[in-house]
């Protein structure tokens, strides 16, 4: 007796000690995810070869960079079976990118400021699940836009890339594909940013837009993330995350396509460089925490905070007049980058 008495007081224990954090969808659903990233990093070495030697240019030059990103997005599931979704809308809101840099140094004091503006605020984009598996974005048909605002739109968000497939226990571990952290910080894809205000302050990624180029095609991403599930209360997991991820970006081709845009624009006789390579690569270290719904399927809410290295690499040459100097530039810079998602959903 008191052997059948002691399995009855711990099932109960043990349910609760175990999860299954699959990522479903249900039919009539509405999710709203609001999500911001706020970055900020410091220049902390600038290097200069013209024609191979030292510029000789002063180490005393300072940048310091910030950038703020969000939105809302609002989806709708039109269609699911089995918890996967085969078509539903999303509504884009208060998508807002603020870019802002101050530099100091011989040649004076500099502060540049950007904001980035989308076309696709305020509108609604349907997305239907292909035979092959992927989706495609179309207007619904009482919604009018632009049809180059669907180019790189992502479809599904990525979440479910933070799960494991295996029924998991408090304390267990799983390794994440260091993709997801990119997926994370680059919600929704291509979001047309267009940037107002300072040109000077384009970064990598309006860059990349500007010129029609992908990023996605253009880089690689390694490192490891694991995840760690601490406890579960209420139906809710709470797991960890450690990052150490490392993604390069080759934007030559995107940089030289806005180069050539600009060189177009320009008035005659200016001086324009010719861009043979640039590349950004960034190091990543950081932790997180992801509360997940079990029976909802869901995630709740995820916070990251990190820690990051990044060098940017250049080669240019210039044309001045029978002559031709190479610039070899590399600046260096160390920063941190704070994401925060919150996903609120109702179901019918």
């Amino acid at each position: 007796m008191k052997l059948a008495f002691l399995a009855i007081c711990t099932c109960p224990l043990i349910a609760l000690s175990t999860a299954d954090l699959a990522s479903t969808y249900s039919q009539g659903e509405t999710r709203t995810t609001e999500y911001s990233v706020e970055e900020s990093s410091s220049l902390v070495d600038l290097s200069v070869l013209m024609n191979g030697e030292d510029s000789g240019m002063p180490g005393d030059m300072q940048q310091e960079k910030s950038r703020t990103f969000s939105g809302t997005f609002t989806d709708t599931i039109l269609r699911a079976s089995d918890g996967e979704v085969s078509s539903f809308s999303r509504t884009y809101a208060d998508l807002e990118d603020e870019t802002s840099a101050s530099m100091s140094g011989p040649m004076g004091d500099q502060n540049m400021d950007s904001w980035g503006e989308s076309d696709l605020d305020g509108l609604t984009v349907l997305f239907t699940k292909e035979e092959g598996g992927g989706f495609v974005a179309t207007f619904p048909e009482d919604e009018s836009g632009d049809d180059e605002l669907l180019e790189g739109l992502e479809a599904l968000l990525p979440w479910a890339e933070f799960l494991t497939d295996e029924n998991v226990k408090i304390d267990d571990e799983w390794n994440i594909e260091p993709f997801a952290l990119w997926n994370a910080l680059n919600l929704g894809g291509n979001l047309s940013f267009v940037s107002n205000g300072d040109e000077g302050m384009l970064m990598s990624q309006d860059a990349a837009a500007a010129s029609g180029h992908s990023l996605r095609d253009a880089m690689t991403v390694d490192g490891e993330i694991t995840a760690s599930l601490i406890s579960i209360e209420d139906g809710i997991a709470n797991f960890t995350l450690a990052l150490e991820v490392d993604v390069v970006q080759d934007l030559s081709e995107a940089m030289r396509a806005l180069a050539e845009e600009q060189i177009g624009n320009a008035p005659d006789g200016a001086m324009m460089p010719d861009i043979e390579t640039l590349e950004d690569a960034r190091e990543y270290e950081g932790e997180g925490t992801v509360l997940w719904h079990i029976d909802g399927g869901y995630m709740v809410s995820m916070e990251l905070s990190l820690e990051f290295t990044e060098t940017q690499s250049m080669v240019m040459s210039m044309s001045m007049g029978p002559d031709e100097m190479s610039i070899d530039q590399t600046l260096t810079s160390e920063g941190e980058t704070e994401l925060l998602v919150e996903v609120q959903v109702t179901r019918e």
